[in-house]
């Protein structure tokens, strides 16, 4: 069956359409945190606030989610745990929080010892997770 003109137009038209929805799918979905690469995850993370520092891509989109955990965060001992694990990321350290007097708490990652920079960036990133005039120790 022969098209007509105004179906030929259609047909144009429509595979037009497609190609463009295609298109801002495929930058749409580069910017999903588990789907950013390079340059992506470097703008994703200036998006939430948190520099690269040389990390590689698996490291640095780790880092990028418990950022956004950060400027999410209420300041619950919840969330202080899910920053901390989102950045240790290892199954066998264990975590344990003790209260300090009235306006502080200690959080000790034990059973499995922590890199040293890593238990840094743990504790820069739980300060900013933690509520105003609240002390924090972080023990490792």
């Amino acid at each position: 069956m022969a098209l007509n003109n105004q179906q030929k137009f259609l047909v144009v038209v429509g595979n037009e359409a497609q190609s463009a929805e295609d298109t801002l799918q495929q930058i749409h979905s580069g910017y999903w945190i588990d789907e950013a690469v390079g340059a992506q995850l470097d703008v994703l993370g200036k998006v939430v606030g948190q520099e690269r520092g040389g990390m590689v891509d698996d490291d640095y989109r780790r880092i990028i989610r418990a950022r956004i955990s950060v400027n999410r965060s209420k300041a619950t001992i919840a969330d202080v745990l899910t920053v901390a694990k989102l950045v240790v990321d290892d199954v066998d350290v264990y975590y344990e929080v003790a209260n300090i007097g009235m306006a502080g708490f200690e959080l000790r990652l034990m059973d499995k010892p922590v890199d040293n920079d890593v238990a840094a960036l743990a504790l820069k990133m739980l300060k900013d997770t933690k509520a105003g005039g609240v002390r924090i120790i972080l023990e490792w």
